[in-house]
């Protein structure tokens, strides 16, 4: 860490805090009383700060080992959020900060006791070198500093401060707090990006998370990093020689997540609140919540839809067979889901709530089914959680029109079919089977979302409940790793999520979305540890498990046009040590209740459909659509193996459709569309499939 990041973080931090001791000193002049409640303040301030500073000490010296890594390195992303936060309440505060502290003070300073004073100065002058001990914290974890130095520093800095607050309580315009604030700003985002690499480095090298690729580019012959000018880089902002590609992703998610957070907006009715404020609102409006079902005006609506299929299939039911599926003429009808969502609203604290159940297939309970994955075993299929099930259940919080606080059980966003779920959103009698194949369809985990909404650009945040790699399969890939089998849903594998979409042109939305989480440690069967000589100390794993990330990433567009609409969409994913999950997993009990296939390393697929709407031409009623539509799929849920994994030819298809479909008022629709599915390079017979279905939304 550079001491260049340390003189302008101290400069800043000290600038803002002598800012209100400045002005207090001002009006104390003014009325021509004694500055002894300033100086009392400033000396408690100061006191409460290097407190904080001791504390930070002794907590480092009473840990030791992987207690003191995980600390550090939760300072390090502390520091690097609060840094940013700070930036952008700056951004925005800058211009107009030293004419709001004097209007806001004003009135409660001309009769303001001494004690009211020393507090309020002790106050500013703690909470800014509260700031300033973290971040110096954080910095010294970042790189080698001396005493020596920051001692040089922290002097430099100060002198620099007294100077630019003197300059300022004088009237001289060498000092603008605009142009203050904009440079230090930058000194203050390179050196949070700087410790969001450290933190990250420090996650790598403890395994924690995975570099994705080692070494993505080598620079060191142009710009080493260790000497001369990529030294100093790498300690002003962080710069890497030789990045692995997990370091390089998080440095261009900070920028992107701050310039599309520091955009000019237009001036709200009132002030948003800071992070700390926002989160004390959250507690009380869910304090207040039961309170608020008798005493608050509140709106319930329902909303949902039904959906009904009839398929004509030319293959029988058998598709394990060599060479694919026998010839068969067969007929299904299916009562495929009817929908319930509830919302509920309080306006006045900001909150929703909404549940949403899904009935699929006519009911749940116990059913008899043939398994060909089993040489055509008969098993009673007892569907927990997939014939009837709880598809959302959340609390939401809105703070203000940019951002919102959603926790509970949501839909993960990732895929196009996370924001177009309704039968009217998809042209296809079904849902696209590439996403819902290598991904959980409507899938719903439970966890946090933070959404922000600016303008033009919609971005999501989530930490989600993780996988079960011991539902992995070679159909499915991890979609059928969604939990859900047993009772208890496994967390001790978080996964976040990210998406940001883009909504700036009529009619037209696109965006990424990515996922990244472990899946070893959520098993109902621990038969993922890691084999070790080491003795049964009485723990679970005394080596630890095995590590299998999944890292899911996505891009999609749809659009809506007078007479065009359709969509595209491409998902990508990796998992780490498949040949391992898939052999422990070929030895689960068959009681289990999980596929016990091999599972690959990477999978594909993609999508697009296109419908236009002739319904003008054909002399239809006002409100009504009816689109010829084309569908191609392809996907891939073995797109590469491990070694010693078998690849199976099943795992690749195609998927052509012609369809139409008919909705009037957005409110009923019916569909029909012919398909097949293919498997290229490989003996397996295609299989054709035309179906029907008719559905209502209400």
């Amino acid at each position: 860490m550079s001491y260049i990041n340390v003189v302008f973080v101290l400069w800043r931090e000290l600038f803002e805090a002598l800012l209100v001791a400045t002005i207090v000193r001002s009006y104390l002049t003014r009325r021509g009383s004694t500055l002894a409640p300033m100086w009392a303040g400033v000396a408690a301030g100061a006191g409460g700060s290097v407190a904080v500073g001791l504390g930070f000490v002794r907590v480092q010296e009473m840990l030791s080992g992987e207690a003191l890594d995980h600390f550090q390195t939760g300072v390090l992303l502390a520091c690097a959020v609060l840094m940013t936060h700070m930036c952008l309440w700056m951004k925005r505060h800058a211009r107009t900060m030293k004419n709001e502290l004097e209007t806001s003070l004003g009135k409660a300073l001309e009769a303001a006791s001494p004690v009211f004073l020393a507090s309020l100065v002790a106050l500013a002058i703690a909470r800014e070198g509260f700031e300033a001990v973290v971040y110096l914290y954080g910095m010294g974890l970042n790189g080698a500093v001396s005493a020596t130095g920051l001692a040089g520093a922290g002097l430099a800095s100060l002198a620099l401060a007294v100077a630019s607050a003197y300059a300022l309580s004088q009237g001289l315009r060498v000092i603008n707090p605009k142009v203050f604030f904009r440079v230090t700003g930058i000194f203050l985002l390179l050196t949070a990006s700087s410790m969001f690499i450290a933190a990250t480095t420090r996650l790598l090298q403890a395994g924690v998370i995975p570099p994705l690729v080692d070494q993505v580019w080598d620079l060191s012959w142009a710009l080493d990093d260790r000497s001369g000018v990529g030294a100093a880089l790498a300690g002003i902002a962080g710069y890497q020689a030789a990045p692995a590609l997990t370091s390089v992703l998080v440095y261009a998610a900070f920028w992107l997540v701050y310039a599309v957070a520091g955009r000019e907006r237009k001036a709200a009715p009132t002030t948003a609140p800071k992070a700390a404020a926002a989160a004390a609102v959250l507690a009380l409006a869910c304090l207040a919540a039961p309170r608020a079902r008798a005493d608050t005006p509140h709106k319930i609506s329902f909303s949902g839809y039904g959906d009904m299929q009839a398929a004509y299939l030319n293959y029988g039911p058998n598709r394990k067979l060599a060479n694919g599926a026998l010839a068969d003429k067969r007929v299904t009808v299916d009562e495929t889901r009817f929908t319930a969502k509830m919302e509920g609203r309080y306006p006045e604290l900001g909150l929703e709530v909404e549940a949403e159940a899904e009935f699929e297939h006519g009911g749940t309970g116990a059913a008899r089914e043939i398994d060909y994955d089993e040489s055509g075993e008969y098993e009673t299929e007892v569907e927990k959680g997939g014939e009837v099930q709880l598809e959302e259940l959340y609390l939401k919080k809105t703070f203000d029109e940019h951002f919102s606080l959603t926790v509970g059980r949501l839909l993960v966003a990732i895929g196009l079919l996370s924001r177009y779920e309704l039968p009217t959103d998809y042209l296809g009698v079904r849902r696209p089977e590439a996403e819902t194949t290598m991904i959980p369809g409507q899938w719903t985990e439970l966890g946090l979302s933070l959404d922000a909404d600016f303008d033009d650009w919609k971005a999501t945040a989530q930490m989600v409940n993780g996988l079960d790699s011991m539902g992995f399969s070679s159909e499915f890939w991890v979609a059928s790793g969604a939990q859900g089998r047993y009772e208890t849903i496994s967390a001790t594998n978080p996964a976040g999520v990210l998406r940001l979409d883009n909504t700036g042109f009529a009619g037209w939305q696109f965006g990424l979305g990515g996922y990244f989480g472990d899946t070893s440690a959520n098993r109902p069967d621990e038969n993922l540890k890691r084999h070790c000589n080491k003795a049964d100390d009485g723990t679970v794993a005394p080596c630890g498990f095995i590590k299998a990330p999944v890292a899911i990433a996505d891009a999609h567009l749809s659009f809506t046009l007078t007479n065009l609409r359709g969509s595209l969409a491409g998902i990508a994913g990796w998992l780490k040590n498949a040949d391992r999950i898939s052999g422990r997993n070929r030895n689960l009990p068959s009681g289990a209740g999980f596929p016990k296939s091999a599972v690959a390393s990477e999978a594909r697929a993609a999508w697009g459909e296109l419908g236009f709407d002739v319904a003008g031409a054909a002399g239809l009623a006002a409100g009504s659509r009816l689109e010829p539509f084309a569908r191609l799929e392809t996907y891939d849920t073995m797109a590469k193996t491990d070694k010693g994994v078998v690849k199976n030819l099943r795992s690749n298809r195609r998927v052509a459709a012609l369809g139409l479909a008919y909705t009037r008022d957005n409110a009923l629709f019916w569909k029909l569309d012919a398909s097949r599915r293919s498997y290229p390079h490989s003996p397996i017979r295609s299989e054709d499939t035309v179906e029907t279905g008719i559905g209502f939304l209400y």
